[in-house]
């Protein structure tokens, strides 16, 4: 084995020989820092979910508002090479847009929108899962959303890349724990189930501690109790399942050795890879007279890529010194305490309100008060019948009205949220011109949480391209829409090798970006209403030509608009119906223009006939008069 590169000079070795008590020191140090954080998130959740409003009746402006800046847009990722190197950036390209075309990722920026309003910040753990069985032998891609509750950093830093340790604590069930290390029924008595992560005391408590060693390796601590799950030094260290007994190398749906029937396998690192490339080598003639390069596969080593980043990824909300940013619903917390209070104080003077009767004092026990609708009063006189007064109170309720609905409005001014972009009644904007520029003017002041989500995504991409170099070494399939038409194709991680003087390594030196263009893409409904405008402005010609009818199916059926292949078709059969007959009419002009040509020709030999025999005929008289003069 290669001997390892001491890349800190510094280090003090605190993470040297991790064991269950070391870990355990960590976390609860940092655990007691962060502490007075973690109560801080439960209470703003709390606000989200349901405010206390200390009173019967609540309005929750909080879920109200978060829920209309939630953003379901799907931003695709636009690679660039720093290189040069066109053709691998595109293939990039794809490849990601494949793993965000997956409906799961549409539950999880869903779920990460709500966490980035209300906790301030949104918590994104990739791995690699060397076990999945819906994916070549080298596992698959995943990331998922971590709850902001259940992550805790190391004290007093505030960049995620500037940690030297951080923890994440999960609950599973025992079954799923047991399958997953492969436990025992005296290995999950070790386990701990810690009722304050867990509501359920079957559930099991996991701790994960991700540090950095001496050599800058990302390394994981996971445990539970005193059981140690797993002690990894390298986690981004090229391993492989293989027999424990002949050493073969174990595929993703094996259950046992193919060649020797074992069923015990043990994962072990690989210090170099041997991949086939395609390279120029030079072929000659028998007599080597002549001579021409032509590929061939070679097989060379390749030393593994290995990220250098920590599976974590952050999003802030709007960006501050802190580790999270500031937190919407703790924003307007206190005019939704207000509005509450306001609304309690309404309804109880509204319910307290009634009716007041004055009756004589003859007629005193002769009036039953009770809950029925229908009230029966006997009287003697009319005189008594008169007597009856009845007074009704009336809450007088306009300034706390106005209050009520000015805390209402300071709220969604906080936020920058307008009627129009709720999608409720807007009087201030008449014209549907006005209406999309409030819309506008509201996006301007989302523009920053907006910008946060892109860098988070950035930043995601860039580590899931880590990922694809470091595991993904077998071919992978995905499809891409090209001309309107889905194809499939095979990814390559080949594509990414550079040859530096026959040392093979992996090129990482690409620049990602967000490509809104196909996110606007990818938006359907507001494309094709795009395109119906252009199209009936005359951007793509007269609207009546069947070129232009053409061209407007034509980009249609690109965005997938139901119908618009039958439509195109249609008119391609007009359009060729169009140029037969068109050339059935040129041919019959032609012929005319033949005819009236060979007419013309027809009749000018005729009067040059004529004209000839008319001077044949004065000569011939001209000759006889000569001779008869003689």
């Amino acid at each position: 084995m290669a001997k390892k590169k001491l890349i800190n000079q510094v280090y003090n070795g605190i993470f040297d020989g991790m064991d269950v008590n070391q870990a355990d020191e960590f976390y609860e140090r940092a655990y007691g820092k962060y502490q007075e954080q973690l109560t801080e998130f439960d209470r703003l959740y709390s606000l989200y979910e349901k405010p206390d409003s200390k009173g019967p009746y609540d309005k929750n402006i909080v879920f109200e508002l978060i829920e209309s800046e939630v953003d379901n847009n799907i931003y695709f990722p636009k690679v660039r090479s720093n290189n040069g190197r066109i053709e691998p950036a595109k293939e990039l390209e794809e490849i990601l847009k494949s793993e965000l075309y997956d409906y799961k990722y549409r539950e999880y920026n869903d779920l990460q929108e709500r966490n980035t309003y209300i906790f301030g910040g949104a918590i994104t753990h990739v791995y690699w899962d060397r076990l999945s069985r819906n994916s070549a032998r080298g596992g698959k891609l995943k990331f998922k959303a971590i709850d902001p509750r259940n992550f805790i950093p190391q004290p007093g830093v505030k960049n995620i890349e500037d940690m030297d340790y951080m923890f994440i604590v999960e609950s599973c069930t025992k079954m799923s724990l047991a399958n997953l290390y492969d436990l025992s029924t005296e290995d999950l008595e070790c386990c701990k189930s810690d009722t304050l992560w867990n509501i359920d005391p079957d559930l099991i408590t996991v701790k994960t501690m991700y540090y950095r060693d001496k050599y800058n390796h990302i390394c994981r601590f996971t445990w539970s109790g005193s059981l140690v799950l797993e002690n990894d030094d390298n986690i981004y260290a090229d391993k492989a399942f293989y027999c424990t007994k002949c050493g073969r190398l174990k595929e993703a749906d094996e259950d046992e050795c193919i060649k020797c029937h074992n069923t015990e396998f043990e994962l072990k690192e690989i210090e170099r890879r041997k991949i086939k490339v395609r390279l120029m080598s030079e072929l000659s003639s028998p007599d080597g007279k002549q001579s021409m390069e032509v590929p061939k596969e070679t097989e060379v080593e390749v030393t593994p890529y290995v990220p250098n980043r920590f599976p974590i990824v952050i999003r802030k909300n709007i960006s501050t010194g802190e580790l999270f940013g500031l937190s919407d619903a703790k924003m307007i917390e206190t005019s939704q305490k207000l509005n509450n209070s306001i609304l309690n104080k309404i309804a109880e003077r509204i319910l307290k309100a009634g009716s007041i009767i004055a009756l004589p004092k003859t007629l005193r026990n002769k009036l039953k008060v009770d809950n029925s609708e229908l009230k029966l009063l006997y009287y003697d006189t009319p005189a008594e019948a008169n007597g009856i007064i009845v007074k009704t109170l009336q809450p007088q309720l306009g300034n706390e009205t106005y209050l009520m609905d000015s805390a209402y409005s300071t709220a969604r001014q906080t936020l920058g949220i307008t009627n129009t972009y709720q999608g409720r009644e807007d009087n201030t904007a008449i014209s549907s011109k006005a209406k999309a520029l409030q819309v506008q003017q509201t996006a301007g002041r989302l523009e920053s949480k907006r910008e946060m989500k892109k860098a988070s995504l950035v930043s995601l991409f860039e580590l899931m391209f880590q990922f694809i170099l470091a595991y993904s070494y077998e071919y992978r399939g995905y499809y891409v829409t090209i001309e309107g038409e889905e194809q499939f194709k095979l990814y390559d991680n080949r594509l990414f090798l550079i040859d530096s003087d026959g040392k093979y390594f992996y090129d990482d030196e690409y620049t990602f970006d967000i490509d809104l263009s196909a996110t606007y893409e990818n938006d359907r409904q507001t494309m094709w209403e795009e395109t119906r405008m252009n199209f009936s402005s005359g951007a793509y010609g007269d609207p009546q030509s069947l070129e232009t009818l053409k061209m407007y199916w034509q980009t249609m059926y690109e965005l997938n608009y139901p119908g618009a292949k039958k439509a195109l078709d249609y008119i391609d059969e007009r359009l060729q119906n169009q140029n037969t007959q068109y050339e059935i009419d040129n041919l019959f002009k032609k012929r005319e223009l033949q005819l009236q040509q060979s007419k013309i020709t027809s009749e000018d030999m005729a009067r040059d006939r004529d004209s000839q025999t008319a001077a044949n005929q004065a000569n011939a008289k001209l000759l006889s008069a000569l001779k008869s003069k003689e």
